[in-house]
């Protein structure tokens, strides 16, 4: 099977190989256009595909990372043609440098034509053993951070957070 490779950075790029290393891998780079220049940014918005020809063959699925660099042009063709895709991007859990300091484990997010999860699991014993093993490997710090706190119903703010800028763009 012939998988596209959408490559956008490099620290993503080992992750997105190991994931294709046993198929046919046709890779695009992505490169910033002469006008991002001096954009801010936006300048993360302004990049384009040199070698490819803007099309997808239905059967061969495409990978990509993050949501910027070109890839909206990407995930806009795929769904439009029926192709499957796999998001990567940063983890929900020890983003940085995507490993866990203390085990040293790496960390990667990958969705299937969603670029976050958008569904409960079925079964809650797989969740929760899935959930139990990781927390087993760690340091209390860590599993203090990751234990969620209980609802608090007296409080007197509400937080809101709304998606980072270049997340509302996409």
């Amino acid at each position: 099977m012939r998988i596209h490779l959408f490559n956008t950075k490099f620290a993503s790029l080992p992750f997105l190989n190991a994931f294709s290393k046993n198929h046919d891998v046709k890779v695009y780079n992505s490169q910033e256009n002469e006008s991002a220049k001096g954009k801010g940014a936006d300048r993360f918005l302004d990049y384009s595909w040199p070698t490819w020809d803007g099309t997808l063959v239905h059967d061969e699925p495409v990978i990509f990372q993050g949501l910027v660099r070109g890839t909206k042009e990407v995930h806009d063709v795929a769904v439009s043609e029926g192709t499957d895709w796999y998001y990567f991007d940063q983890p929900y859990f020890f983003m940085k440098d995507y490993r866990q300091s203390d085990t040293g484990d790496r960390w990667y997010r990958i969705c299937k034509n969603n670029t976050q999860k958008n569904f409960l699991e079925k079964s809650y014993k797989k969740v929760n053993k899935r959930f139990d093993a990781l927390m087993s490997r760690l340091p209390q710090n860590c599993i203090d951070e990751l234990t969620p706190k209980p609802w608090q119903y007296d409080g007197k703010h509400i937080i809101i957070i709304p998606p980072s800028y270049h997340t509302a763009c996409w």
